[in-house]
This record gives structure tokens, C-alpha cells and sequence, in this order.
């Protein structure tokens, strides 16, 4: 039997820095969220001792990418208020939530606030998060 489920119910969280309990404040109105999207390049190592003349690669260091949140906006709404604040705010503790109880938690730093309002439709807003650590799953 598959264990696959809908993403209703997950939260983007932001931590408040406290020790030693930090606590956490969901984003409100979040409708979207896309987690850390982690890679890895390699260089090449290749020599003239390579065995079977077959190119040889080693792994550079891991880039732990971008998470993003999709949003209604309610301009100076508690959403809105957080969000602007975090544009000075530099590093902060951030967490995926996922239905489950499953947890991403990293450190990130807020790189993007983009909002559309369309003349027809509900008004949005995607906030972008440049991850600064590992991810750590609990």
C-alpha cells in the first residue's frame, strides 16, 4: 500500500533565535512551498595514469540551493510584516513542516520578494530563501 499523500497541512516556519527552546512562527497564508533543492558538481581529476584512459571526476562542495514560498498577499499583513522585516534581518533559522511531522530545518537568508497583483485573480506573493547550511531532517 503506497504511504503518498497531498502537501495540505505542511508549514514554512521562521525561528525566533531563542536558546535554549527556540520557538518557531508559521508563515501565514503560505499556499506553496518548494524546499532545498541541493547539488553537487564535480571537476574533473583526470591524469595521464587514468586507468582504462576513462575520464575521472571528484565531487566540489555541496551547494544546498534555494527554497521558496508561495503566498496570498495582504499588503501590511502579518505575512507581509514578517517578510519585510526580513529583508535587513541577514541569517535565520527556517523549517519545512511537512504533513506528517517530518522536519527540514536550515538556515537561510531572504533574497527575494517578489509580489504580483493581477487585475482578476487573488494577489500573491513568492518569497526566495538562499540556504546557508545543511538541511537537517527530523
Amino acid at each position: 500500500m503506497t504511504e503518498a499523500a497531498i502537501g495540505y497541512d505542511s508549514a514554512f516556519e521562521i525561528g525566533d533565535g531563542a536558546t535554549p527552546t527556540e520557538g518557531w512562527d508559521a508563515v501565514a497564508e503560505v499556499f506553496g512551498i518548494t524546499p532545498p533543492n541541493w547539488s553537487r558538481d564535480t571537476t574533473e581529476a583526470t591524469h595521464y595514469k587514468s586507468p582504462d584512459k576513462t575520464r575521472e571526476y571528484i565531487e566540489t562542495l555541496a551547494d544546498p540551493g534555494e527554497c521558496s514560498i508561495e503566498l496570498n498577499f495582504v499588503a501590511g499583513g502579518e505575512a507581509d510584516d514578517v517578510l519585510q522585516g526580513l529583508k535587513a534581518a541577514g541569517k535565520k533559522h527556517l523549517r519545512v513542516v511537512f504533513p506528517n511531522g517530518a522536519k527540514w530545518t536550515f538556515y537561510g537568508i531572504l533574497t527575494g520578494y517578489e509580489v504580483e497583483l493581477p487585475i482578476d485573480d487573488r494577489q500573491t506573493a513568492t518569497a526566495t530563501f538562499k540556504v546557508t547550511s545543511s538541511t537537517v531532517v527530523s
